[in-house]
Order: C-alpha cells, then sequence, then structure tokens
C-alpha cells in the first residue's frame, strides 16, 4: 500500500487483515490494535508503540486469514506449505525502537529485518522465524521464544533475562555481549547455553532442559543474584567475587571451586556440596545450610551441606543456619558465627582460632577442634 502513517493514532482502528505492505507507521500508536492477518511485509515500524497488539494470522502470499473462521489453513492452498497460517509476515520490515510488549507474533516471520532497540518484553514469539535480523540493543525479558528460527541473526547486547528458549539453536546466531539471564554478558555463548538450559530443567521440574555440568570455568566478578542453580554441578570452578546473594543453591555441587569474596547474603544452599571450596572472606550472612530431606533405602534421612575440609576463614557467619552441616577439617579461623546455628553439626578437626561465636547456637554439635 506504502501509505504514510507516521505519528498516526490507530487506536480506536479496524486494522483486521489490512494490507500495510510498504507503509510507513513511524511513530505511530497501535497499542493493543488488532492487526490479525495484516500484511505488513516491508513496513516500516520504527519506534511505533504496539503493546499488546494481536499480530497473528499473517497474510500468506496475500491471503489473508478469515475474521469470521480463524486461520485459514494454508496447506489446503498451496501444496506443501504448512506451519505458516497465524504468523504475521514482518519480513523485511523497519522496526527500530518498536514497543512490542506482549504482542502476539506466534509463528511470524521477521526474517531481514531491522529491530535494533526494539521491546518485545513479554511477547509471544514460538515458533517464529528471525533469519538475518538485527535485534542488536533490543529486550526480550520474559519474552517466549520457544522453537524459534534464528540463523543469522544478532542479538548484539540484546536483555534476554528470563526469557524462554527451548529449543533454539543459539550457536546460529551472534550473542556478543548479549544479556541471556542476569549477569551472563560475560560468559561465552556455550556456557550462557548450559545455564540457560538449567532454568528451563529446574522451571519445567526435569522435563526439559539440562541440568548444569560444569567443570574448571571461570564465572568470577558476575552478577548472578538470585539466580536458582539448584542441583547444578559446577566443580572446580572459579567464582570469586561473583555476587549470588539470594541465589539457590540447593543439592548443588560446588567442590574444590573458589567462591573467595563473594557475597552469598541471604542465599540457599541447603544439601549443596562444597567439599574443599575456599569461601574465605565471603558474605554468608543468614544464608541457608540446613540438611535437605531425602528418601534412602525407603526411608527419609536428613541430607547435609558437607563443607568437609572447606576454608571458611574469615568469612561472615552472622545467623547463618549450619545446622547438621558436615565440617570436617574446615577453616573457621576468624569467621563471625555471632548468631549462627551450629546445632547438630559436625566441627571435627575444624579450625576455630580467633573465629566470634557470641549466641551461636550448639547443641549436640561436635567440636573437636584443632
Amino acid at each position: 500500500s506504502d501509505a504514510n502513517f507516521t505519528a498516526t493514532d490507530l487506536t480506536t482502528a479496524d486494522m483486521f487483515g489490512v494490507v500495510l505492505e510498504g507503509a510507513k507507521l513511524i511513530k505511530a500508536n497501535a497499542a493493543r490494535v488488532d492487526l490479525r492477518g495484516a500484511n505488513m511485509h516491508r513496513t516500516d515500524l520504527t519506534n511505533t508503540d504496539l503493546t499488546e497488539a494481536d499480530l497473528r494470522g499473517g497474510s500468506i502470499m496475500g491471503r489473508p486469514i478469515s475474521k469470521e473462521g480463524g486461520p485459514v489453513d494454508v496447506s489446503q492452498i498451496y501444496e506443501n506449505v504448512t506451519g505458516l497460517a497465524d504468523g504475521v509476515d514482518l519480513t523485511d520490515s523497519q522496526l527500530n525502537g518498536a514497543m512490542l510488549t506482549g504482542a502476539q507474533l506466534n509463528n511470524a516471520r521477521l526474517d531481514y529485518s531491522i529491530a535494533r532497540e526494539t521491546n518485545f518484553d513479554k511477547a509471544n514469539l514460538v515458533k517464529s522465524s528471525m533469519l538475518n535480523t538485527d535485534f542488536s540493543h533490543a529486550s526480550f525479558k520474559k519474552a517466549n521464544l520457544s522453537a524459534a528460527r534464528i540463523d543469522g541473526a544478532t542479538f548484539k547486547h540484546a536483555d534476554m533475562n528470563d526469557s524462554v528458549l527451548e529449543s533454539v539453536d543459539l550457536t546460529t546466531a551472534d550473542f556478543n555481549g548479549a544479556n541471556l539471564f542476569k549477569g551472563s554478558a560475560g560468559l561465552s555463548i556455550s556456557v550462557r547455553k548450559v545455564f540457560n538450559d538449567h532454568f528451563s530443567w529446574i522451571r519445567e521440574d526435569g522435563n526439559a532442559g539440562a541440568q548444569a555440568k560444569l567443570e574448571e570455568v571461570d564465572l568470577s566478578h558476575m552478577d548472578l543474584t538470585g539466580c536458582n542453580l539448584s542441583g547444578a554441578e559446577l566443580i572446580n570452578c572459579r567464582i570469586a567475587g561473583t555476587k549470588l546473594s539470594y541465589s539457590i543453591f540447593i543439592m548443588a555441587n560446588l567442590s574444590q571451586s573458589d567462591l573467595r569474596n563473594c557475597d552469598l547474603h541471604k542465599a540457599t544452599l541447603s544439601g549443596a556440596r562444597l567439599v574443599g571450596a575456599d569461601l574465605s572472606r565471603s558474605n554468608l550472612e543468614e544464608a541457608i545450610l540446613d540438611p535437605v530431606p531425602v528418601r534412602m533405602d525407603g526411608r527419609m534421612i536428613d541430607y547435609p551441606v558437607d563443607l568437609t575440609g572447606a576454608n571458611l576463614s574469615m568469612a561472615n557467619l552472622k545467623n547463618a543456619d549450619l545446622s547438621g552441616a558436615r565440617l570436617v577439617n574446615a577453616d573457621l579461623s576468624g569467621a563471625d558465627l555471632r548468631g549462627a546455628n551450629l546445632d547438630r553439626a559436625n566441627l571435627e578437626g575444624a579450625k576455630l582460632e580467633d573465629a566470634i561465636m557470641e549466641e551461636t547456637a550448639v547443641t549436640q554439635t561436635i567440636l573437636t577442634t584443632t
């Protein structure tokens, strides 16, 4: 149509099935507009507000969907064409700075488009096609990109925190500097994928994604505040100086890892394995390091945090819950244990020189120290 709707308020317009091919909608307001079946091939949507717009049912070779009957079954119209009926066609479009927050873009075609600094937060992009599209500095927070095709796309410095990336091959696109989850920008794409798969594994109770298993990886000086890494295996990794407050490491294995100077304030490490880990000078104030009840051989047992041989010297453990913890041969010299709970903990052979233990709970605690 090549029409010009620059700076136009379209919020009350009936846009169902409209032909907008080549149109200019620069700085237009199309929030919550029904654009189902619209032909938007080569449309310029620069700085347009499409918040919660319904963009389902894109036209296929000029054939829009039926308003009354829903999407046309294109497999009955064009032989061997399937799976395209409910996706808007935004191929080769200008989307720079557009607001697509919460937009319905499942099965959309965004191939060869430019969407720099575009907001796709909470958008539905399931099974969408994004071949060779430029998403530099775009935001996809909490967006669903499951099964999307992203070959050749650019996501440089994009914010994808909490986005769903199930069945997406991240190795086919450029994620340089992108944030797949909070604090991930400094990681290699392969490590970021491991973490993202792990978050899916947690979210879907093990029915999707994959458990994180990393060894000798550098995760130092990052911001992983609030991340759920329960069950992860991060063995002999360098995590020094990383922000981990409010993070969750239930039943995780961090043995031999370097966790010096970490912020683990109010972190949950119930049942975690930290054998030989270095936690010296780390902040574990109000952290939870209690046992996890597990069923073994037909009966319930408490699976304790294992800090055997760990270095906790000069660590801040004020008001931390270390009940039942294994601290055999651990170094707690100079540690601040004021108000900490060490009930039933095993400190056999532990070093407690200059440790501060005012109002520390030690009921049934084994305190054979060196």
